[in-house]
């Protein structure tokens, strides 16, 4: 596994082969227990696809659980934009948590889901967030109340579409749910389908959970209900929870989904007043090595969508626990766009957690980086199979392949076209005084490659 940014003690103990599935008190163990999961996931998925197992759950798992590993998350977005030029942007006609899981995965990885180029188009993955039915209902509660309560984490992840428009939308998702709470204060899929859920009806708390956190958000949104009354269906939702947890919410999927609400409320899921130790609950489906069962006796086996939910799970509580931003609000991450980020195949741009953006190109390339207001231009070497970081404190970075480089780490040649498509809209004039090479203001005709690697050489804000 590539090193975690998060702090966590790297060694698995021998005697975590024959751990037994007793319970911890208070979620002690779940470091080592996130640890193994998080190195177990990319060995047993070594070529993520887009998809909702062994897909964009695994990439949340790991993009928020601080692990790095720039060709694997590669991999995955291969397949993203493998997927998404096939169907035209269009993932499902109905089923509207197909946008919101993908957007989710991309958001994690500190791309902008609004934006993105799959090397023939740029889409917009989250509008479709917004759209309406012929009778009024919102497409993404056509599929449930899963529906609906994604839908409005996908766009509160990075904030997408604050604006009037966003904020009527999140009012409405938020009015259905409220609407379609059961009298025991849960959830199901559908108003037609009998009996509440623990899983569902903790997505909706997940949903719920910002705006319970702060009126003024909620009131914001100019929803049908008051905030008085929000308040109390969360508050119902909570107790609904309560009949679950002494079989341990029955799966451990269950179980993952009540943590991560617990989280979001910024309540101690080891730990909690109400619940109690619900990361325990988590830990008792362990199968002690790497991954976790559906149930706990085991009888369905090892089952990856299992591993992947209570991965992300324990993630969610050690966020918490250590004062960091909730499992999906990613605005800890900023988002760069990828609308122009070119050759897909040929590189691989990623975000750290720190903000940095790094580039990982399979062959020889020198790679154009360029503010989103233009503030600045940098040029740099990649070497085959290797990552440079641009230290960026913008949101927003472009990246283009122009051109090829020697063996010396300077910039052999330059492709004018494609650093041109590369500057279009941002402005070159910063580029032209510092190559001193000729142009127009909008496009460049010339680069003085001498004076450019000169201005390489010194260029102290590229870590090579």
């Amino acid at each position: 596994m590539k090193k975690r940014i998060v702090s966590f003690t790297l060694c698995l103990l021998l005697a975590l082969t024959l751990w037994a599935p007793a319970r911890a008190a208070s979620g002690t163990g779940y470091e080592e227990i996130l640890e193994a999961t998080l190195e177990s996931i990319p060995l047993t998925i070594t070529d993520p696809i887009c998809d909702s197992i062994g897909g964009e759950w695994a990439v949340l798992a790991l993009a928020r659980g601080g692990v790095e590993d720039d060709a694997w998350y590669g991999r995955y977005l291969q397949s993203v934009f493998k997927v998404v030029n096939e169907c035209g942007g269009v993932l499902h006609d109905k089923k509207y948590t197909e946008y919101s899981r993908v957007v989710l995965g991309l958001s994690s990885l500190g791309l902008d889901a609004t934006a993105l180029n799959t090397g023939s188009q740029v889409y917009d993955l989250v509008s479709p967030l917004l759209t309406k039915q012929a009778n009024g209902e919102y497409w993404a509660s056509w599929q449930g109340n899963n529906g609906t309560a994604f839908a409005l984490i996908a766009l509160d992840c990075q904030n997408y579409f604050d604006n009037a428009a966003g904020k009527t939308v999140r009012a409405g998702l938020l009015d259905k749910l409220m609407d379609t709470q059961g009298s025991d204060g849960g959830w199901n899929i559908s108003g037609s389908e009998p009996g509440n859920g623990a899983d569902v009806t903790a997505m909706a708390i997940q949903a719920m959970a910002p705006y319970y956190l702060n009126q003024p958000k909620y009131d914001a949104l100019g929803a049908s209900h008051t905030y008085k009354q929000f308040k109390a269906c969360v508050v119902k939702a909570l107790h609904c929870l309560e009949e679950y947890a002494a079989d341990d919410y029955g799966s451990v999927e269950s179980a993952a989904q009540v943590v991560v609400a617990l989280a979001a409320l910024n309540r101690d899921a080891a730990d909690d007043a109400l619940l109690g130790d619900v990361v325990s609950s988590v830990l008792a489906y362990y199968d002690g090595d790497g991954g976790f069962k559906h149930v706990k006796d085991g009888s369905d086996g090892n089952n990856q969508m299992s591993t992947e939910q209570a991965a992300y799970a324990l993630v969610a509580y050690d966020r918490w626990k250590n004062g960091r931003n909730s499992l999906y609000n990613m605005t800890d991450r900023p988002a760069v766009s990828a609308a122009k980020v070119s050759a897909p195949s040929a590189a691989t741009v990623t975000q750290t957690a720190t903000g940095e953006l790094r580039v990982s190109c399979s062959q020889a390339c020198a790679v154009i980086a360029v503010q989103s207001d233009g503030s600045y231009v940098r040029l740099a070497p990649e070497g085959s199979g290797d990552t440079r970081t641009f230290h960026t404190v913008q949101s927003q970075v472009i990246v283009r392949l122009v051109g090829d480089y020697d063996g010396d780490g300077k910039v052999k040649t330059l492709d004018l076209a494609k650093a041109n498509a590369a500057l279009l809209g941002s402005g070159v004039g910063e580029l032209e005084s510092l190559v001193m090479g000729a142009g127009n203001g909008k496009t460049l005709k010339t680069i003085d490659l001498a004076k450019l690697n000169l201005i390489l050489v010194s260029n102290s804000d590229i870590n090579w």
